[in-house]
C-alpha cells in the first residue's frame, strides 16, 4: 500500500474513533455527572456535564491519536479537530433526535440492538466528516 493511501486509512480511523468516543464520552460525562439538560425538547437525556466534558476529553484524545496516526505534528490542529468534533458530532446528534421525533420514529433501525439503529451511529459523523474533509485538504493540500 502507498504512503497516500495508507495516510487516507490513518485519516478515516482518526476520525471515526474520535466521533464515536466522542458519543461514549458524552454519554458517560452526562450519565455520571450530568444534571442540567441542554436540549431537554429534542434529547431529554443530554446534559451540559456531558456536552462539555465528551468535548474535553476529544480534544485530548485528539492529541493522543494525531500524534501516533498523522504526519503533522501540531497540538493546536488535533485540539481544534477534538473541538470541532465534539461540537459537531453532538449538534449532529441533536439534529437527528430532532427529525426523529418529529418523523414519529423512536430508532432508526434493527441493525445494531440497543443502538437506535445504523443512523444513530453515525449521525455526527455525518457533520464532521465533510468538516475533517475541508480541514485535511486545506491543511496537506490535494
Amino acid at each position: 500500500m502507498d504512503g497516500i493511501a495508507f495516510l487516507g486509512l490513518k485519516l478515516i480511523g482518526y476520525i471515526v474513533v474520535l466521533t464515536e468516543l466522542n458519543d461514549v464520552f458524552q454519554y458517560l460525562m452526562g450519565k455520571f455527572f450530568g444534571k442540567r439538560k441542554i436540549v431537554p425538547r429534542i434529547s431529554p437525556n443530554k446534559t451540559i456535564a456531558g456536552c462539555v466534558g465528551g468535548i474535553g476529553l476529544t480534544i485530548i484524545l485528539s492529541n493522543l491519536l494525531g500524534y501516533f496516526l498523522l504526519p503533522f505534528q501540531n497540538f493546536l490542529y488535533f485540539s481544534l479537530f477534538g473541538l470541532f468534533f465534539g461540537i459537531l458530532g453532538f449538534w449532529g446528534d441533536v439534529l437527528f433526535s430532532y427529525l426523529k421525533r418529529k418523523a414519529g420514529v423512536k430508532d432508526t433501525g434493527t441493525l445494531i440492538p440497543g443502538h437506535g439503529g445504523l443512523l444513530d451511529r453515525i449521525d455526527s459523523l455525518i457533520f464532521n466528516a465533510p468538516l475533517f474533509y475541508a480541514l485535511i485538504i486545506l491543511l496537506l493540500g490535494n
